[in-house]
């Protein structure tokens, strides 16, 4: 199904985002995991199809945008990371596409996307705990499971017949 939105359509998506988070930095909404989540998986998006749609931002909005930026990057944590990893990413590729020009802005867009980690490499908080030693003995005690090979099958019968136009007949069998 094809998507069909009037031009420029995600520009006024992408501002309103950014209009909404900077909403959000004022009045201390930021501050509740679930709203700075929220707001960065919804701004990287929009960010993402207005890229996708050729579509580029006012530029009172980017500079609106390095502002936000600034304020959700100092709001991070460790446990918000992944959601800032998903507005990074777009940030990042606006930046490429050439949505800022080369410059102060563009260096401190890119600064911030190259000090946030765009892979979860560290371990997970919920597995520090967990004993290695454990899983690896259970994994060593199962049985390795048995694949039939090649070489274990003689013959191949179909049970419902072949499409047409295969010029096979439902009674042939195929020897391996």
């Amino acid at each position: 199904m094809t998507d069909i939105r009037p031009q420029g359509s995600t520009k006024m998506l992408v501002e309103m985002n950014i209009d909404q988070v900077s909403a959000y930095i004022q009045n201390g909404d930021i501050k509740d995991s679930a709203v700075y989540s929220k707001a960065c998986v919804e701004l990287g998006s929009a960010i993402d199809s207005a890229i996708g749609m050729d579509e580029v931002p006012s530029s009172s909005h980017l500079l609106k945008l390095l502002s936000v930026m600034k304020e959700v990057y100092i709001r991070k944590t460790y446990s918000l990371e992944p959601s800032l990893m998903l507005l990074m990413l777009p940030i990042k590729a606006a930046c490429k596409v050439g949505w800022f020009p080369d410059g102060d802005i563009k260096n401190d867009l890119l600064l911030m996307a190259k000090e946030i980690p765009l892979t979860q490499s560290q371990q997970l908080v919920s597995e520090e705990n967990c004993d290695e030693n454990v899983q690896k003995e259970v994994l060593q005690d199962e049985e390795p499971l048995t694949f039939r090979t090649s070489e274990n099958i003689k013959q191949i019968n179909f049970n419902k017949p072949p499409a047409p136009g295969t010029d096979l007949r439902e009674d042939e069998a195929i020897e391996l």
